[in-house]
């Protein structure tokens, strides 16, 4: 939110056009929030916890690009990398939660593989048991947040904003810091 004010501002009209400012967001509130859902996809998408996926083994030979996969290989998925296609992803490290904001053309292919849902949590039988308690806990403390307050730029000695700059800091999991 420090680094797209604007993206706050939006989300904070919404929930005051659809909430109202008498109580909090609640999921029944979801479905009415689309400019919130984007949020939350940009959210997942940007700053992902995990760059890749517990690593699988092949129960069959495969084959992927011309190359033979044989039974018994270890095989993950750089989560990150797809998150960061600039052909899915125009400007992959800006912050634009526009971007879900898809038109009716789309087809349902292409806004599959634009959902941070399909990578985020994993895939088939070792998807993440817990998507369900984790999406609804992100989502409900981002807007409860933004529904709440208003998140401001720190300023310098001279007034000027201070404009955080966003590192990650790699290793098994990812995180953020500003510096």
């Amino acid at each position: 939110m420090l680094i797209n004010l604007s993206a706050q501002d939006k989300a904070a009209q919404e929930i005051e056009a659809v909430v109202g400012k008498q109580r909090l967001p609640t999921f029944d509130d979801r479905a009415n929030l689309p400019y919130l859902e984007c949020i939350y996809k940009e959210c997942l998408r940007w700053a992902s916890v995990s760059p890749l996926t517990p690593p699988h083994r092949l129960m069959e030979d495969d084959s992927y690009d011309g190359y033979t996969l044989p039974k018994g290989s270890s095989v993950l998925c750089n989560v990150r990398a797809i998150l960061r296609d600039e052909e899915l992803f125009p400007d992959p490290y800006s912050f634009i939660p526009e971007r879900y904001q898809l038109g009716p053309d789309v087809s349902p292919e292409l806004e599959r593989l634009m959902d941070p849902d399909t990578w985020v949590f994993g895939f088939g039988r070792r998807r993440c048991p817990g998507i369900a308690f984790a999406s609804s806990s992100v989502w409900l403390a981002m807007v409860s947040t933004i529904a709440c307050f208003r998140i401001e730029r720190v300023r310098d000695k001279g007034g000027l904003e201070i404009i955080p700059e966003r590192i990650t800091v790699q290793g098994i999991y990812f995180h953020s810091r500003a510096v």
